[in-house]
């Protein structure tokens, strides 16, 4: 894929992921924090310093009120595990 390919899709997702979260259209809850838990444990499992993870605790504690109680749990608990691997 080209630069300038590579470049177009980030536009468009960009332009998605706005559209999305600035909707006025009632969003499905579940739907809304099982994209959020997935898109956290991809990060988390990605993230390879200390100082990614510290960024992603901050913007996790940010995004808090979005989660289901199991999802916030779950991925508090992901973000600890591997905070530790990484000491």
């Amino acid at each position: 894929m080209s630069e300038a390919e590579t470049e177009t899709n980030k536009v468009v997702k960009s332009k998605d992921i706005s559209a999305f979260l600035n909707s006025e259209e009632e969003r499905d809850f579940n739907e809304h924090s099982k994209a959020l838990y997935n898109a956290f444990n991809t990060l988390i499992v990605k993230a390879s310093s200390l100082e990614e993870l510290k960024c992603l605790k901050d913007l996790f504690e940010q995004q808090k009120k979005n989660f289901k109680n199991n999802d916030y749990a779950n991925i508090k608990d992901s973000l600890r595990k591997k905070i530790y691997e990484c000491l």
